[in-house]
């Protein structure tokens, strides 16, 4: 489940990505033009879209930035729901994250973001792919936060300066595979992004609660 504060949160920026390359990823902001999406959304033929929304959300007395998404097997619905959806920027029309989901469970007849989720992984926002994604704790394996440092020690190419804000998906493989992520970066003096352990281990404390 989501923390109960996500509904509420305004949503910054949209981003789509073939079968979830996002190195590849087309990107709308408010005030942005349609046209670059709309040609992108019709060359698309067949396969699996990755749709991303991120906003900022309340945490700990500060913000926090994260992102909801989901992969769904390109169709016609689901070009016209992502045309939809990527339509209230350009117009500068408030959209909450909750109020997005809840139209896309709608017409999708989907319920997403119930029961416990599938795992959960360390990544950089739109380098999954190409860094690597590192998987710490599955269904059944009790709480996260110690299966996140085990993974850590393994994985040492986290641990310094990185291209990207590195960030923590909580995914769900059922009824089509969705996530929610945070991320848990702050600024390099080098001019890339750390790993912030201090965030990272108070996400955890949280999410363990909802898990």
């Amino acid at each position: 489940m989501l923390p109960p504060e996500v509904g509420l949160c305004r949503i910054e920026k949209l981003q789509f990505a073939p079968e979830s390359r996002w190195e590849e990823a087309v990107v709308v902001e408010p005030g942005g033009l349609m046209t670059e999406l709309s040609a992108w959304l019709d060359s698309l033929r067949g396969g699996r879209l990755g749709f991303e929304a991120f906003f900022g959300m309340p945490y700990d007395g500060g913000r926090l930035s994260a992102f909801i998404g989901m992969r769904l097997e390109i169709s016609d619905e689901i070009r016209s729901l992502i045309a939809d959806a990527a339509e209230f920027f350009p117009a500068r029309w408030p959209v909450s994250a909750g109020g997005l989901l809840a139209e896309t469970e709608r017409r999708l007849g989907l319920r997403l973001f119930a029961g416990e989720p599938a795992f959960m992984e360390l990544g950089l926002i739109n380098r999954w792919q190409s860094f690597g994604g590192l998987t710490f704790w599955r269904r059944g394996e009790g709480y996260p936060s110690g299966k996140f440092t085990e993974a850590l020690a393994a994985a040492p190419r986290y641990l310094g300066n990185l291209p990207a804000p590195p960030a923590i998906e909580t995914a769900y493989s059922a009824p089509v595979p969705h996530w929610f992520g945070v991320s848990v970066a702050s600024p390099s003096a080098e001019g890339g992004y750390l790993l912030d352990m201090k965030a990272a281990a108070a996400y955890l404390k949280a999410a363990a609660a909802l898990i």
